[in-house]
């Protein structure tokens, strides 16, 4: 945690990054700081228009989409089939992340225990 704001750690690329653990978002959208610093491992981006919102409304965002973005979570691996790269509208809330890992990473697994008084998650 950082103040109120559970964390992940997740491996791509063979780097290990936090990134915000929200298991009410979706998907997962990774920061302007991820595309910066893997730039010449995306290959095939495409640009999309998308609105996303939350309690305090809807917004209009760019996002900059790749497929099948394998990574390393733990002593576990998955692969994200759909990756978006948020490219405005989130430099604040992703300043020190390298994005929101969502539910798209937790669906892959058949069981998932988090244990927010030990601290751990674990996924089989």
């Amino acid at each position: 945690f950082e103040g109120n704001t559970p964390l992940i750690e997740l491996e791509i690329f063979g780097q290990k990054h936090t990134y915000i653990f929200d298991m009410g978002a979706a998907t997962t959208v990774l920061s302007r700081k991820f595309e910066k610093n893997y730039a010449d491992s995306l290959t095939s981006t495409k640009k999309i228009n998308a609105g996303v919102g939350g309690a305090g409304g809807v917004q209009k965002v760019t996002f900059n989409t790749f497929k099948n973005l394998h990574y390393r979570w733990g002593n576990v691996n998955g692969v994200l089939p759909i990756c978006m790269i948020q490219e405005n509208g989130a430099d604040e809330a992703f300043k020190n992340y390298f994005g929101i890992a969502g539910e798209d990473i937790y669906r892959q697994w058949k069981t998932l225990t988090i244990n927010f008084n030990k601290n751990f998650i674990l996924a089989k």
